[in-house]
């Protein structure tokens, strides 16, 4: 049985049921005495699967040549139901009892199984054969389990899906009983404010019953359980398992009572470490916090889940608390959180130019997307939603609604080319811009002020050794022909230098050779 169990200590019967309907109770809850079950907390409590009407104790089974006896102590709440046994087919129990009274077994789904009503009723029965069967076939809802071979304890019993190995799983070496356990919690801030609890455990030793806990800080109430061994949460908070040789991992969802800003951790209790990592995560939607703790530590070092690797960690001990430090409320202090990757086409008669946006990332605020002159929205589609153009609050204005906080934008604009032309035209600020700019024949992009990068551009072609090959042209143009000459050639040569296949080195040869032309003799 996986899952914790949340007492509801009023019956069916008891409740408070109004006058008019107090006739009709009987009528309402027949063939559902489940509804006396404690339930799962985290489910709906609406359907039968939601109730736990079983628990089981600890299955005590002594197996020898000619047979085997088993006694086991189970808890059935609400009404009559079906309580399953050891064995099947192959190998069905026998002078089966219940509280020392003969019962009758019976098949149901391949399972011997008896019909009980409610209370604590304590099981017995035996098995015989004339060989030993390698398997015995057990109930999957029995977690603790203390087994006996020819009159030597199992300490470690081996237990598979098709059941248990009547034998000794490896030498027969007596292994002390120890826990050895992990903490590692999750802080949301949230109205209230949420708490998810990872405890790993490390068990080793007998099959047994262990209390943990109180597993839960101080002021904060269980929502749900998941855990891969049959658990159960007491009244105190403490945590109820039926461990068995292994590691194995347990995760608890709880809540506050309020938003905290001081969260702390008590004494040291049963079978928990003497230090825990606890991990932030702020809601920038709700305000801007900030967590301190007494020691920061490096996620991947501490082996904090994958999950929560790129929030800010803690190690906490008993004593300690972590403090959450508001900045600022409310959602105008965290801003939209997106990208822009445009390219951008130039007519081929140079008027006017077509963008085709797509914009990704996060709005918190907002929630409209309009475009400013000379840009004119044309259409646009977050994920597979077309969206309806309209006009926006200021003249000359178009733009969008977006109903996802998560935007993964496409759109197209128009723009027309009337001098200065704003980078982005949007109504809001982007955390990177990307933009591409394909000309037609006959353009060419002399350069991009206020970009990071422009690649492709003129002016971001050049180098410093440009620079000094054009300087040597110049002045030895000017040295060599005169005034007139040096200011062709650098007008010449500064113009065409970037041009493909441009003479930059020819020029430079030419002049050398005229020099030597000059101070070479006659003949």
């Amino acid at each position: 049985m996986l899952g914790w169990l949340a007492w509801c200590p009023v019956h069916a019967s008891e409740m408070a049921v109004p006058e008019a309907l107090r006739d009709w109770q009987q009528w309402v809850l027949k063939d559902k005495a489940y509804r006396d079950c404690p339930f799962f907390f985290d489910h709906a409590a609406s359907r039968e699967s939601d109730f736990a009407c079983v628990w089981p104790g600890e299955l005590d089974l002594k197996v020898d040549s000619a047979g085997a006896r088993f006694d086991q102590a189970w808890t059935l709440y609400g009404g009559e139901q079906w309580l399953p046994l050891p064995g099947n087919a192959a190998h069905w129990p026998e002078r089966v009892t219940v509280n020392d009274r003969p019962v009758r077994v019976v098949m149901r789904n391949g399972t011997p199984s008896l019909w009980l009503g409610p209370g604590r009723h304590r099981v017995s029965g035996r098995f015989a054969w004339a060989e030993r069967p390698g398997v015995l076939a057990l109930p999957t809802q029995s977690g603790l389990l203390s087994l006996q071979v020819d009159g030597r304890r199992v300490v470690r019993p081996m237990r598979t899906e098709q059941g248990l190995f009547l034998g000794e799983a490896g030498p027969d070496s007596p292994e002390r009983n120890a826990v050895r356990t992990e903490i590692y919690r999750l802080v949301e801030d949230d109205v209230p404010t949420r708490l998810t609890t990872v405890l790993f455990v490390d068990v080793s030793g007998e099959v047994r019953e262990e209390l943990f806990g109180p597993l839960l800080p101080e002021g904060f109430v269980p929502l749900a359980l998941d855990a891969e061994l049959p658990a159960r949460l007491e009244s105190d908070g403490q945590l109820r398992l039926q461990v068995r040789p292994g590691e194995w991992r347990i995760e608890m969802q709880a809540r506050a009572e309020d938003t905290l800003d001081v969260i702390g951790l008590e004494a040291g209790a049963g079978n928990l470490p003497d230090s825990e990592i606890w991990s932030y995560r702020p809601n920038v939607r709700q305000r801007v916090t900030q967590a301190e703790g007494p020691a920061s530590v490096q996620p991947e070092q501490v082996g904090v889940p994958p999950d929560w690797r790129q929030l800010a960690a803690f190690r906490i001990r008993p004593g300690e608390r972590l403090l959450v430090t508001e900045r600022s409320r409310g959602m105008g202090a965290a801003d939209n959180e997106l990208r822009l990757y445009r390219e951008v086409w130039l007519d081929f008669e140079g008027t006017g130019l077509l963008a085709a946006d797509e914009i990704s990332g996060r709005m918190r605020r907002g929630w409209r997307l309009d475009m400013a002159a000379p840009y004119r929205l044309l259409s646009a589609r977050d994920w597979d939603d077309h969206l309806l153009v309209t006009e926006g609050a200021e003249a000359g204005w178009t733009g969008v609604e977006l109903r996802h906080p998560q935007v993964m934008m496409q759109s197209l604009a128009s723009i027309e080319r009337n001098g200065r032309m704003p980078v982005t035209g949007w109504n809001t600020r982007f955390d990177a811009v990307n933009l591409g700019l394909n000309l037609p024949p006959g353009y060419k992009l002399l350069a991009a002020p206020g970009a990071d990068l422009a690649h492709g551009s003129w002016a971001s072609r050049w180098r410093l050794l440009d620079f000094f090959l054009i300087s040597i042209i110049t002045v030895g143009a000017w040295r060599l022909l005169g005034p007139a000459a040096g200011v062709v050639a650098l007008l010449a040569v500064g113009l065409s230098y970037q041009e493909a296949n441009a003479p930059a080195w020819v020029w430079l040869n030419l002049l050398i050779a005229m020099a030597l032309l000059r101070v070479a003799p006659e003949g």
